[in-house]
């Protein structure tokens, strides 16, 4: 079994530390059951660990993620990565306050038996006091040994310091910092490994016009017509020009936002300057760009160890006048994946979607959004951080293609 897809998810149990792992009954549930587990920096941790059968909730709605772990949680969870055969191990157990019967106890029962625990010194196993870091530690190495895994020997035990060795980051999108290469930047600099795109081409795809202006001399794909603008320049007359050369209606963004955030649809000449207005209280540059009708669609792409690989195509269909931000997080819109449209459009759009990610030296995985129209094949633009919660589009693309949310996660980390 290979280090990383352990290390996996062992790091997933660990992103969601405070989890407990007793009282319900984990279903094959392709969205988290949860009330109390909100789009945030864990979301995707939890539903690698609740999916895998590692995890569970405390109720079959609430996972309790402030909660504290114990030693019994954990061990659970290490039975559970290791697809351990637990059953009957509790039926006689070296610890004194550890009796059979206990949702804990055959996995205890197994760890003891392997050497992974051997309690407290006093006979005691104290299955529900809370689990120290240095403990863990210790079980973390001796499950290591016990699923014999090779470590490289930057990791062995005798170089860990306070500030751990490990393998690299996962880059997830928490903050904006994570996307405009900054974060990417800063460990490149440390000689770090990530995850995804390396800090230059996270920076130019961040950055709507930028990321355009790589794209609009290549012939497999089109870019509507834009106008940059940058705070503090006069805005006199702009209106007018952008309305000649765009035309109405127009959208104006800034062009390193995300959420859509600042984004307006511009239908008269005379809300144009609002519309410049609220883009720069999001960012310094902004965009006008012509307006392009038609279906929206997204396609995500990864590189594989071999080749770069297309997933399902998604279309997205809101409510609203476009995708804004209340269409995305306010369920004013609908995701239908795989996509239902020509099977001709559909492999343009897997298509053009590996010729961008190698035209901008992308790695690990992004996705790619687009507007179909009569005309052709329109690009808007290029995330390298998607979404990774139940709800977001590339799990719905991994399900949809009949993958493996953590066989999928360890081949995009093992091929950064």
């Amino acid at each position: 079994m290979k280090l990383k897809k352990i290390i996996s998810g062992i790091l997933c149990s660990a992103m969601v530390i405070s989890t407990a792992l007793i009282g319900v009954t984990v279903t094959a549930a392709e969205e988290l059951p949860f009330t109390d587990v909100p789009d945030t920096w864990y979301t995707a941790a939890v539903e690698c660990v609740y999916s895998e059968g590692i995890m569970k909730g405390k109720t079959d709605t609430t996972f309790d993620p402030t909660a504290k772990i114990t030693r019994a949680e954990v061990v659970t969870a290490f039975s559970r990565v290791a697809i351990a055969k637990t059953a009957g191990k509790g039926d006689s157990l070296p610890f004194t306050d550890t009796v059979s019967g206990q949702w804990y106890s055959d996995s205890v029962g197994w760890a003891a038996e392997n050497g992974i625990v051997t309690g407290r010194g006093d006979g005691r196993f104290s299955p529900a006091d809370n689990i120290t870091r240095a403990e863990l530690a210790s079980i973390l190495t001796k499950f290591v040994t016990y699923m014999d895994i090779d470590l490289p020997d930057n990791s062995k035990i005798d170089k860990f310091a306070d500030a751990d060795t490990f393998d690299g980051w996962m880059v997830f999108p928490i903050e904006e910092v994570r996307k405009n290469g900054l974060m990417q930047g800063y460990l490149e600099m440390l000689g770090v490994p990530h995850s995804g795109c390396n800090s230059f081409v996270a920076a130019i795809t961040f950055d709507k016009f930028s990321c355009k202006s790589y794209l609009k001399d290549v012939d497999f794909v089109k870019c509507a017509d834009d106008m940059f603008m940058r705070k503090g320049e006069s805005l006199e007359g702009k209106a007018q020009k952008a309305v000649e050369r765009l035309g109405l209606p127009m959208f104006v963004k800034p062009t390193d936002g995300g959420s859509s955030f600042g984004v307006t649809k511009v239908k008269r000449v005379e809300d144009f300057d609002a519309a410049v207005s609220s883009a720069f209280a999001e960012g310094k540059t902004v965009m006008a760009e012509a307006a392009v009708v038609g279906r929206e669609l997204t396609c995500a792409v990864y590189f594989n160890g071999k080749e770069n690989v297309a997933l399902p195509v998604i279309e997205i269909i809101t409510e609203n006048e476009f995708f804004d931000y209340e269409a995305k997080y306010n369920g004013l819109s609908r995701e239908i994946c795989p996509a239902h449209i020509p099977d001709s459009l559909r492999d343009e759009i897997q298509d053009v979607s590996k010729k961008i990610y190698a035209h901008l030296g992308c790695s690990g995985l992004v996705r790619v959004d687009y507007i179909a129209t009569d005309e052709g094949l329109y690009f808007l633009e290029v995330n390298t951080i998607p979404g990774m919660t139940s709800a977001s589009l590339v799990p719905q693309m991994v399900r949809a293609a009949g993958l493996n949310m953590t066989d999928f996660l360890t081949t995009v980390i093992e091929n950064s």
